[in-house]
């Protein structure tokens, strides 16, 4: 009979022998030594002894089943003990290893983030030289894709755990044993998990835009409660991240991207980067005013700011008709950048002035060739100022600091076209504008 073998707490597999008996007074009884167990029915009922009862002194040809017990511990060794008052004993050597079962110190549970597809379970220590182990994940686990492991190699900690790609938020269970391939013998099964948790989103951005050789400022965008920000400057994947946000540069026109992630303080799970748009815009050219037939002031471009005499208007039109006459200037706005202010533009406005109780202003003829006649009456004013803007530019052309009623006036050296004469009393109280053709 070969030695037995078996691992601790459990019974080594049997192995039998048969025995009968002739010319007998007494029935036959077989003990097993310490350590082992006997039975006559394969695979159960297995006790220290079993006795076979004689018939006539006939013992028929009977097979004995042998093992060593679940409880037995060492290297137990003995003789199979065969008797039968009034006959010889015989005895059959028996012998058996009983196997220490391995064991593992295992570490803490793994925590992972979602979408990442493997984990790391440490482990410290082990008895009985384990050297593969087996893992049997419960059916939540299986059912979004864990899958159980067979007679895997140990190798030194950490045992590596394969993670599905996206099970899902959530902890995962399992049962991990660990084997000697040598004796077979098993550990206990020890209760493990895997910790999944959920990466936050893509936390909110705004884009941001700056004129062209302006002080930008440092970047922004918002994290949800308890993350925090992780900025990767231009880098859509890789690179290496910081806490503080960038403060783009702006010599250039053009659109930069920018990339931020969040961070979950209590898990260490990130999510994925989002863009944040920086865009660097020109600045406008300051817009030329002109003024056209119908007497509108007009500004060559879009997205306008009129002031007049230095006070902003409400006005934001390519074109105004003022009512008063004025210094008008006006600016553009275009992507969030202002343009310089336009060169001045003196507006002049055209009606003939009839001041009612007799009193008058008059140029005459309209239009004109090289003299023109001015007459006026005004209570308490005997005299007048003047000065006379080209229509088109309003550029200031003439000017006579002293005009009197019945003076003529000579303008020879004016180019045919339209212009605007400005007359107004020295004591600023008094201003009119009129539009004469000169031909």
């Amino acid at each position: 009979m070969s030695a037995f073998a078996s691992c601790s707490g459990s019974a080594s597999a049997q192995q039998s022998f048969t025995v009968g008996g002739s010319n007998l007074t007494n029935n036959i009884v077989i003990s097993a030594p310490i350590g082992f167990e006997v039975s006559t029915t394969s695979g159960s009922s297995f006790t220290t002894s079993v006795t076979l009862t004689q018939s006539g002194g006939t013992v028929n040809s009977t097979t004995i089943y042998i093992r060593l017990t679940s409880s037995a511990t060492g290297s137990p060794s003995g003789n199979i003990s065969i008797t039968s008052n009034g006959a010889i004993a015989q005895n059959i050597v028996a012998s058996g290893t009983v196997n220490a079962l391995p064991t593992i110190a295992l570490g803490s549970n793994p925590s992972i983030c979602n979408g990442i597809t493997s984990a790391s379970l440490t482990y410290s220590s082990s008895t009985g030289s384990p050297d593969q182990y087996n893992i049997s994940w419960e059916a939540g686990a299986t059912v979004t894709g864990f899958i159980d492991v067979s007679n895997t190699s140990l190798l030194a900690s950490p045992i590596a755990l394969s993670v599905p790609s996206n099970p899902g938020a959530g902890t995962y269970i399992g049962t991990l044993s660990v084997v000697n391939s040598t004796t077979g013998c098993s550990s206990a099964g020890s209760s493990i998990s895997v910790a999944v948790n959920a990466a936050p989103s893509s936390p909110s951005v705004t884009s941001a835009s700056y004129c062209i050789g302006t002080n930008a400022s440092e970047l922004s965008a918002t994290a949800s409660a308890n993350n925090l920000l992780k900025w990767y400057g231009t880098n859509a994947t890789g690179g290496t991240s910081s806490l503080i946000a960038p403060t783009p540069s702006t010599p250039t026109v053009g659109t930069i991207n920018y990339y931020v992630s969040q961070i979950t303080t209590a898990t260490g799970c990130e999510s994925p980067r989002t863009i944040l748009r920086v865009s660097v815009n020109n600045i406008p050219t300051a817009p030329i005013l002109s003024r056209d037939v119908n007497d509108y002031l007009v500004s060559n471009t879009t997205s306008n700011i009129w002031y007049k005499d230095g006070v902003i208007l409400s006005d934001t039109t390519q074109k105004i008709k003022p009512k008063i006459g004025g210094v008008y200037t006006v600016k553009t706005t275009q992507n969030g950048c202002s343009s310089l202010m336009s060169s001045s533009y003196y507006y002049l406005i055209t009606d003939i002035a009839n001041l009612g109780n007799g009193q008058f202003i008059k140029f005459a003829p309209n239009p004109f060739y090289d003299k023109l006649n001015f007459d006026f009456y005004i209570n308490g004013y005997q005299k007048m100022y003047l000065n006379v803007f080209d229509f088109t530019t309003g550029k200031l052309v003439g000017q006579n600091k002293d005009v009197y009623p019945g003076c003529t006036l000579q303008f020879g050296n004016l180019m045919p076209g339209k212009y605007l004469f400005k007359l107004y009393s020295y004591d600023g109280k008094m201003s009119f504008q009129f539009k004469i053709l000169k031909l």
